[in-house]
C-alpha cells in the first residue's frame, strides 16, 4: 500500500495531520474496502505547503487541472468549496486511481481539538496520527452516505465493547 510511504513523508515533513476516514475506520480495528487516503490537516500556510511539498515529492498531482500550491490559498479553497461544492483536494499519484490522496479543502470539526484527541497508532518505526473514534463518528455523522452510516453502527459498537462513553 502507499498509505505507510504517504506518512512516512507527511512526518518527515513534520506535518500536523491526522488520517480519517475509511483507512480510520480501519486502524481503529473496522476492516472495510477503502482505497483512497482521506486527511485532515491543519489548514495555516506553512503546514499545508509542508503537506504539499511532501505529497508532490512522492510524485502526486491534483485530479482537476489546478496547482497544487494553489490549496494554501485560504480564497481559492473558499471559493473552491462555494462555486463548486469542492469539499475534499483530490490527488492522484500516475494513473492508478487507488493511490489517491484526499484532503479536506474546510475541516469538518475542529483540527487543534480532534489533534489533541488524536489516537497515535505505531507500526514498526511509523507513528500514525490518527483521528479519536468518536470525532470519527462526529465526522460520518455529517456525512449522508449510507457507507458513512455503516461506519458508525460498526464504530459505535465497537466503543461499547470496549467501555467507552
Amino acid at each position: 500500500m502507499f498509505y505507510d510511504e504517504v506518512i512516512r513523508a507527511l512526518n518527515k515533513q513534520s506535518v500536523r495531520y491526522l488520517i480519517v476516514g475509511g483507512v480510520a475506520v480501519n486502524l481503529h480495528g473496522i476492516p472495510r474496502m477503502t482505497y483512497d487516503l482521506d486527511l485532515m490537516i491543519a489548514l495555516d500556510r506553512v503546514n499545508i505547503l509542508r503537506t504539499m511539498s511532501a505529497l508532490q515529492a512522492l510524485g502526486f498531482r491534483p485530479k482537476l487541472p489546478i496547482e497544487m500550491m494553489d490549496f494554501a490559498r485560504e480564497e481559492l479553497r473558499r471559493m473552491w468549496r462555494e462555486e463548486k461544492n469542492m469539499l475534499v483536494f483530490s490527488l492522484s499519484r500516475g494513473t492508478k486511481e487507488f493511490y489517491t490522496v484526499d484532503i479536506f479543502t474546510e475541516n469538518p470539526l475542529d483540527f487543534d481539538q480532534c489533534f489533541a484527541r488524536r489516537l497515535t497508532i505505531t507500526g514498526g518505526d511509523l507513528n500514525i496520527p490518527v483521528v479519536s473514534s468518536s470525532d470519527l463518528i462526529a465526522m460520518k455523522k455529517l456525512a449522508t452516505r449510507a457507507q458513512d452510516a455503516d461506519d458508525i453502527e460498526s464504530l459505535e459498537k465497537l466503543r461499547r465493547l470496549r467501555g467507552e462513553n
